[in-house]
């Protein structure tokens, strides 16, 4: 298996299989397979026709997918040309240009393709206009796909909506941030598992974060009753507010122990998401070494977790009971 990333990495977690390729045919009806592009892309969070159009430009070849799910292109190749080409399309299309983590969600857009990050909640953009043929294809493509549906609202004003919502000083600021989400969900301009991308990535934006900043991200949480796979995101992406906003949480040991602690108390997360959280084998959005700080940051929640003791203690935080507030 090979690093998603190309990176030596053994602990990296994000793997694909090399290409397997074969050559058939002679003179002019060679062409090869690409047996296995179907894992390959699923792999590194593509659809095989993506990067099948873009194996079809780098290479002057012409092909299809076949019923088995290879790729049939013209000509012959070997595996080392393929996966350089795989890797030019990881770096270039695949990977977040802030952070690095590949699995970021395509947003296409009439003229350009939006690639923002599940991990850091960032987006890249890049315009149709000024990059591959692949890119101006993902493009016309748009009008004949459900995604066009999405994108009658803008992802950045979607984001910035988001943003104004939670700087507001307006009064019930959670029942407001909830109908607009839900909005947008209906009109198909958010999916529903780029929700918590969404919410992060608005609080990430700030320029200085407090504790009353993690408050109202508790309640917001709290409000939308997020599925399973929902809070783990959460927690993965606390990952990136803690390496972002460094300074803040070292002043203040106990911070994202209280912050933890509030979303097992509230009921915000479920117990079995700190568990895998804190496992080896946890969906990673940082450097191993990072993730091993940050756990030994929250070693004053994982006690208190797994004593099973109900009472808070006061050390780590004092848990206020949010209030229903009212339409």
């Amino acid at each position: 298996m090979i690093n998603v990333n190309f990176s030596n990495d053994p602990d990296y977690r994000y793997k694909m299989p090399a290409p397997q390729l074969q050559n058939i045919g002679g003179g002019n009806g060679k062409r090869f397979l690409f047996q296995n592009i179907a894992l390959v892309s699923q792999k590194i969070f593509r659809n095989p026709e993506i990067l099948q159009k873009y194996l079809q430009t780098e290479f002057g070849a012409f092909g299809c997918l076949q019923q088995d799910g290879s790729l049939s292109l013209t000509g012959w190749q070997d595996a080392q040309s393929v996966l350089d080409k795989i890797k030019q399309f990881i770096f270039s299309y695949v990977l977040c240009k802030h952070c690095g983590n590949p699995e970021t969600i395509q947003i296409i857009e009439p003229n350009r393709i939006i690639f923002k990050c599940k991990a850091c909640g960032k987006d890249s953009t890049i315009e149709a206009c000024q990059q591959h043929q692949i890119i101006m294809w993902q493009c016309k493509q748009i009008k004949k796909t459900v995604i066009s549906a999405r994108v009658k609202i803008a992802p950045r004003a979607i984001r910035s909506k988001i943003e104004a919502i939670i700087n507001s000083d307006i009064e019930n600021k959670i029942n407001v941030l909830e109908r607009e989400i839900q909005n947008f969900i209906e009109k198909g301009a958010v999916l529903e598992e780029e929700v918590v991308v969404l919410i992060v990535s608005a609080f990430n934006a700030k320029s200085v974060i407090e504790e009353t900043d993690f408050e109202l991200f508790s309640k917001v949480c709290k409000k939308l009753n997020f599925t399973i796979q929902q809070q783990l995101q959460i927690l993965y992406s606390m990952e990136c507010v803690f390496k972002q906003f460094l300074s803040v949480f070292a002043a203040n040991s106990y911070m994202l122990s209280g912050i933890f602690q509030k979303f097992q108390v509230l009921k915000i997360i479920d117990s079995q998401c700190f568990l895998q959280f804190k496992e080896a084998e946890h969906q990673q959005f940082v450097p191993e070494e990072f993730h091993g700080e940050i756990l030994a940051n929250l070693k004053p929640f994982y006690d208190w977790f797994e004593s099973g003791d109900v009472e808070v203690q006061e050390e780590i935080v004092e848990i206020e009971e949010v209030e229903e507030e009212t339409e």
